[in-house]
């Protein structure tokens, strides 16, 4: 390792000053840098840099600043009980307590624990020249936030409780964290640190404003993510696993699918599921892709071992529309689509675009790293 720098994460200009402070108690040294100006300023995003040699302990320190509350709502089951980790970003929304009900049916499929993360921002307060003050000002306001969240997180997991009794799912382990920092940034770190299997995520329905922000977080976390998302729309009758009978996998062709459909048999495994396999084109059909889908066929049935799987190919210039159909033709439970295929992941999370796919059929998506 080297004395170059590098990038330990991006905050705003209060939460950087707590960060650097605690870095330097540790004995790593750090350096903070706006990206626009050079100059550090009052409400701007600033960089945290430390040396190559020191970002694992850097990451350390980071995470026990950030990890200020381990709740564990039950006690702590051996994980080698329950290998498979879920991890789900709540926000105490209706949509993230869907996305958690979906998600405890899930695991009792997979023997799986869940872990929950709500993250709260750093309290916006003026600066002025007083300094202790000013201090005093940000403590107290950073108090009653975490507080209030606090309260709210108590109250989500009673729910949570309630809901497990009810279906007798009663022995799924849920631990749950508090943390102060940006949903995305404490999602994928998480993900990557408890080496976890699978993030579910809820979004808001047909309310835009609602949505937006979990749109943005939902694209950031598609983006950098390496293991499978499953995004669940506010609106999705959830009548329990059981009942998801069709799965539509789409397809472009691209060398990830045979990867993709690796992981998409691992999550279907347990289920017991007609697994259709769709491509749309935008323009007349070639022999060729006829011959690359019966290719497809072919896999799937090597790693599936069953003769559930039925492929389709279609031309069509509105791939949405007729998307669209085919889902309420075959009566499609659960869309799985790859990262490879950013730009329809974009018009099928992008409110902008459309919501039809997501919340008029209110259909969840699934979406594998390619």
């Amino acid at each position: 390792m080297s004395e170059h720098l590098t990038i330990l994460t991006s905050t705003s200009f209060n939460k950087a000053q707590f960060i650097a402070t605690r870095l330097e108690s540790e004995g790593i040294e750090c350096y903070l840098r706006n990206p626009h100006s050079g100059q550090l300023t009052q409400g701007e995003s600033v960089k945290i840099f430390v040396k190559e040699n020191e970002l694992d302990k850097a990451f350390l320190t980071l995470k026990e600043f950030h990890l200020e509350i381990n709740n564990v709502s039950e006690p702590v089951i051996a994980e080698i009980s329950f290998a498979v980790l879920f991890v789900i970003p709540v926000d105490f929304s209706n949509a993230s307590l869907n996305a958690c009900y979906y998600a405890l049916e899930l695991a009792n499929k997979f023997k799986a624990r869940i872990m929950l993360i709500h993250t709260y921002s750093f309290p916006p307060v003026e600066s002025f020249d007083n300094t202790d003050l000013y201090q005093e000002m940000i403590n107290t306001e950073l108090t009653q936030v975490k507080e209030e969240a606090e309260k709210k997180l108590s109250e989500f997991l009673q729910k949570l409780i309630r809901y497990k009794k009810s279906r007798v799912l009663v022995d799924i382990p849920i631990s749950s964290h508090l943390i102060q920092g940006f949903p995305d940034e404490i999602t994928l770190y998480t993900v990557e640190s408890e080496k976890a299997n699978l993030i579910i995520m809820g979004v808001a329905g047909k309310d835009v404003r609602t949505f937006e922000p979990m749109g943005k977080i939902a694209s950031k976390i598609v983006e950098r993510n390496k293991i499978p998302v499953v995004i669940i729309p506010e609106d999705t009758a959830f009548n329990g696993i059981d009942k998801i009978k069709n799965v539509l996998y789409t397809t472009a062709f691209d060398e990830s699918d045979f990867s993709a459909i690796q992981k998409l048999i691992s999550f279907v495994t347990r289920l017991d599921v007609t697994i259709f396999c769709l491509h749309i084109g935008d323009k007349e059909t070639t022999p060729w892709d006829k011959v690359k889908m019966d290719g497809l066929h072919e896999y799937f049935y090597k790693v599936y071992g069953k003769t559930n799987v039925e492929c389709d190919l279609i031309v069509s210039d509105d791939i949405l529309n007729a998307l669209d159909e085919f889902i309420s033709q075959k009566h499609i439970d659960l869309i799985s689509i790859t990262t490879r295929k950013r730009k329809l992941i974009s018009k099928l999370i992008n409110p902008n675009i459309t919501l039809k796919i997501l919340y008029h059929t209110r259909i969840p998506l699934l979406i594998l790293p390619g």
